[in-house]
């Protein structure tokens, strides 16, 4: 049994898998400010709250775009489970290639993905990510990562206008019932959520043109759920799809 730590900007997505199987995916706050000692609690909450016994943990794999929280919880992975965690680099891994300038400029979070997402749903892929950035990644039909498009998240711009316009109130982002909104609230949720899918089916068509054929397309994040069934082309959503990806990954390395 392994526990998966995708670290992000806004959120930590704890998970743990054995034999393949997912028993659980929590969220927490990111918050650079907290201990291993704070963290190893969150953790263990996680444990408890599934009923599962953490000493059958035997390894740990971490992605992380914050750098100044990977050595907190590389202390807390190791002050739980006596383990030190792998870590997720362009280098580290050899599931997926890269036709990219700089490929050690590749976040390892979309790594993750690309990696769940070619071996899981096949290639060409296209993976959305919508999270604090929506991220629009491409693996083509050799699995060779050939880019990405980063769009300030759902949530993001939200927070943005929100906090910019004296006279607009934070807004829950809701399903949408029409384009046309009759209030404030209606008006600032119809925009973000046609807005961003009509943003996200614009892209598609692009990077399809681009690839010259027809792609399997998921989306995971937070946001997901909410926004993707307001877009035009069929996508996929998997919530699993990092925890998957770094399941993947750990046993690509457990085997050298």
């Amino acid at each position: 049994m392994i526990l998966t730590v995708n670290i992000a900007n806004s959120h930590i997505t704890l998970g743990c898998v054995h034999e393949g199987k997912v028993l659980f995916l929590e969220r927490i706050f990111s918050d650079s400010r907290k201990t291993d000692l704070e963290y190893s609690i969150d953790i263990l909450n996680a444990f408890r709250l599934h009923g599962i016994d953490r000493d059958a943990v035997t390894g740990s794999i971490i992605s992380c775009v914050v750098p100044q929280l990977l050595s907190v919880f590389t202390d807390a992975v190791k002050r739980l489970f006596s383990v030190s965690p792998l870590i997720v680099s362009a280098a580290s891994q050899h599931l997926i290639r890269f036709r990219t300038g700089r490929p050690e400029e590749i976040g390892p979070n979309l790594i993750v993905t690309a990696v769940s997402a070619s071996v899981l749903y096949g290639t060409p892929a296209i993976v959305i990510d919508l999270s604090t950035a929506t991220t629009i990644s491409v693996i083509d039909k050799e699995r060779c990562f050939l880019g990405v498009s980063i769009l300030p998240g759902v949530q993001t711009s939200m927070d943005a206008l929100t906090g910019g316009a004296a006279q607009l109130s934070q807004t829950t982002i809701e399903k949408a019932a029409t384009a046309i909104g009759r209030t404030t609230a209606q008006s600032l949720n119809g925009g973000a959520i046609y807005g961003n899918a009509g943003m996200i089916d614009g892209i598609l068509d692009r990077m399809i043109r681009e690839l010259g054929t027809e792609p399997a397309i998921v989306a995971t994040g937070r946001m997901a759920g909410v926004l993707i069934p307001y877009c035009r082309h069929r996508i996929l959503t998997d919530d699993s799809l990092s925890v998957r990806g770094l399941a993947l990954l750990y046993e690509e390395r457990s085997r050298k």
